[in-house]
């Protein structure tokens, strides 16, 4: 799923509330911009510092109902929707 927030937000902003609700930031994956909540993927779609959506996924396209879940905490913390989904999501 894709979600587009609703405003731009700095990195550092979103560092500080992904830290605060549980999303572990992983340094080792290619582009620095991925962060994990149990197995659901979480990658920020940036330039520069500002951070303006992400792209939330699951390795094998796994628990499905937690990407929704997680896609939906975006849109909430960050005003955000849905810009684009895999049919196996609506």
């Amino acid at each position: 799923m894709h979600v587009d927030f609703g405003k731009s937000i700095t990195r550092d902003a979103f560092d500080e509330w992904a830290g605060n609700n549980g999303f572990r930031y992983s340094p080792q994956t290619v582009g620095q911009q991925t962060f994990y909540v149990d197995s659901v993927e979480i990658s920020l779609k940036q330039k520069g510092d500002m951070v303006n959506g992400a792209r939330v996924s699951s390795y094998y396209m796994e628990n499905l109902e937690s990407i929704k879940q997680v896609a939906a905490f975006l849109c909430t913390g960050f005003q955000g929707t849905v810009s684009h989904s895999d049919p196996e999501l609506i």
